[in-house]
């Protein structure tokens, strides 16, 4: 351990101009990279692990937009979530779900807000309650 740490310590202007570059130059094709293996994570965990709903916020990495998807909520807690942030589901039917079950109503089904170059956003419902009121979070889905 000791050595790794005195590599990376000598080694720091390298490392740095590294995720430097990660992060300004090349940032789409690392973003699709990360992104990748993120979905191979997600269908793992809904088809093995059951985790149908993710906690989520909207993001605009690198001005291409998308979201970024937090930890998993299980699904009665997922549907309260949904009232008042916003959700992520693989799956366009659990996403769906969760919309009815936020807010009580027939949900907004709504495409990826692609203008302006945001092409990492993703399609999503807005929960309505029972008066058919939008509600302004967001179910997101898709891979």
């Amino acid at each position: 351990m000791t050595d790794t740490i005195y590599d990376y310590v000598s080694n720091y202007s390298a490392v740095d101009a590294d995720i430097k570059s990660w992060y300004n130059t090349n940032a789409s094709v690392n973003r699709i990279s990360f992104s990748s293996s993120t979905r191979r994570d997600i269908v793992y965990a809904r088809t093995v692990l059951g985790m149908k709903h993710y906690a989520a916020s909207l993001s605009n990495f690198a001005g291409l937009g998308g979201i970024i998807i937090g930890p998993p909520i299980p699904a009665p807690a997922a549907y309260t979530y949904l009232k008042t942030d916003n959700l992520y589901s693989p799956i366009p039917s659990d996403a769906y779900t969760a919309a009815v079950a936020a807010g009580g109503g027939i949900p907004i089904s709504d495409d990826a807000h692609t203008s302006f170059g945001r092409i990492l956003n993703k399609p999503h419902y807005h929960p309505r309650d029972l008066n058919g009121n939008k509600i302004e979070t967001h179910s997101f889905y898709g891979l």
